[in-house]
């Protein structure tokens, strides 16, 4: 079986830039089978068609056109609290992977804003 290469986001501005961009994610998306989940902090119509406005999203929305990579996210947020609906916590691979994709249903997992989301890697 091919190797999967997972990589874990945190993109958060620091330090006068966002440190996770710098990356060599063209690289890493390359892998036969990847998987990039994290914390984007990135809010876009890609992901969310009921987001009212971009914020920090032409790195991530760029990256996803040009490594052809699947958006696992249903409209589920994935960030509770405020004032939007927001889904800034993405998982996404490359074309030739399947997973099963969720939200955990606890109450309270992690004692966080964010949700616990859940993906088992099928065939």
């Amino acid at each position: 079986m091919p190797t999967i290469t997972s990589a874990n986001v945190y993109d958060q501005w620091r330090d006068g830039g966002r440190p996770a961009q710098r990356a060599d994610w063209g690289a890493i998306a390359n892998s036969a089978r990847v998987i990039i989940a994290g914390d984007m902090n990135a809010h876009s119509t890609v992901w969310n068609g009921r987001v009212t406005g971009q914020k920090n999203a032409v790195f991530w929305e760029k990256h996803i056109e040009e490594e052809v990579l699947v958006v696992w996210n249903t409209e589920e947020a994935t960030r509770l609290g405020g004032p939007n609906h927001s889904i800034i916590d993405l998982t996404l691979s490359s074309p030739n992977m399947e997973l099963n994709w969720s939200i955990a249903r606890e109450k309270d997992t992690t004692g966080l804003d964010h949700e616990v989301i859940v993906w088992e890697v099928l065939g």
